[in-house]
């Protein structure tokens, strides 16, 4: 078995800290940016070509869910919820 740990594509937060360099303005569940979705794009191209993935597991956080739905609909695999799998702190 191997097992894949695959990061969201960029997040809302991801991009305000890139731009100001600050925490200020986070939110507790943001939303993937354009990049964000492209870079989901572009791994979901890669997983159909080159990873025999059978299970897609996600955590509850939009970012995350986001990103599974992409690589899922390319694989024909559905994501899975894993509400135990989050950030330190919880899911707020």
């Amino acid at each position: 078995m191997e097992l894949f740990l695959i990061r969201h594509g960029q997040s809302a937060n991801n991009l305000n800290f890139a731009l100001t360099n600050s925490y200020r303005n986070r939110v507790d569940d943001p939303e993937l940016t354009e990049l964000g979705r492209k870079q989901a794009d572009a791994f979901a191209d890669h997983a159909a070509r080159d990873t025999p993935f059978t299970h897609l597991y996600t955590s509850l956080m939009t970012r995350a869910v986001t990103t599974a739905d992409v690589i899922g609909s390319r694989l024909g695999i559905k994501p899975v919820a894993w509400p135990d799998v989050h950030e330190c702190n919880g899911i707020f």
